[in-house]
C-alpha cells in the first residue's frame, strides 16, 4: 500500500518536472532561435518620427494656450464664486 503511495508522488513529482523542462526548452525556441532578425527598414520605422521646427512650435503654443486657457477659467471661477459670496449682504 505505501509502494503505491510513494510511486504515485514520484510519478506526480516527475511528470511535474518533465513538464518545467519542456515549457523551459519550448519558450527557449520561442523566444531565442526562432526569433526574426530586425532588417534596417524595420529599424528605421520603429525609431520616433522627426518633427520640423514649425511642428514643434506649434505645439509647444498649444500645450501654453491649453495651459493659460485652464488657469483663466479656474481664476473666472474663483471671481464668480467671490462675487457671489456677498451679494445678498450688501444693500
Amino acid at each position: 500500500m505505501s509502494e503505491n503511495i510513494a510511486f504515485t508522488i514520484a510519478m506526480i513529482v516527475l511528470s511535474f518536472l518533465l513538464t518545467m523542462a519542456l515549457k523551459s526548452i519550448h519558450d527557449y525556441f520561442k523566444y531565442r532561435v526562432l526569433k526574426k532578425k530586425e532588417t534596417k527598414t524595420q529599424n528605421i520605422q520603429r525609431r520616433q518620427p522627426q518633427y520640423t521646427d514649425d511642428e514643434i512650435r506649434t505645439a509647444q503654443y498649444l500645450e501654453q494656450k491649453a495651459e493659460l486657457d485652464k488657469r483663466y477659467y479656474v481664476f473666472r471661477q474663483l471671481m464668480h464664486h467671490h462675487a457671489t459670496k456677498y451679494h445678498d449682504r450688501r444693500p
